[in-house]
């Protein structure tokens, strides 16, 4: 009898699984260098992802689980421009979003929607 290579995962819900490694996919971040894994859990069916020692994680590409590479999209850590959202910035906002025709008001401004009337 030959045995079948399995790669251990935890499920958040369910705990500690064991699954072919045709199920895991392997994940390496661009941006940071961090590596995690991501796999669908035999026992509930949800989508559950995890982190390991990257030597454990090749160990699982070895055996067949499959390797993806991604990165943030662009612009995700630029810091924004323009003045700070205020407290009283988002009580005006409220006020004008209780008002009827907020959206009219809206689709007219140019992109700078000037909370001083």
């Amino acid at each position: 009898m030959t045995r079948r290579p399995c790669i251990v995962v935890r499920c958040p819900d369910c705990g500690e699984q064991r699954v072919a490694p045709a199920q895991v996919t392997v994940r390496c971040c661009i941006d940071d260098g961090g590596w995690s894994y991501r796999f669908i859990c035999p026992s509930c069916d949800c989508r559950a992802d995890g982190e390991s020692f990257v030597s454990a994680l090749m160990a699982a590409v070895d055996s067949g689980a499959g390797l993806e590479s991604w990165s943030s999209p662009p612009g995700v850590y630029d810091r924004p421009t323009g003045p700070l959202f205020t407290a009283s910035a988002e009580d005006e906002l409220h006020r004008r979003l209780l008002e009827p025709d907020w959206f009219d008001e809206f689709r007219r401004c140019d992109g700078n929607f000037n909370v001083e009337r």
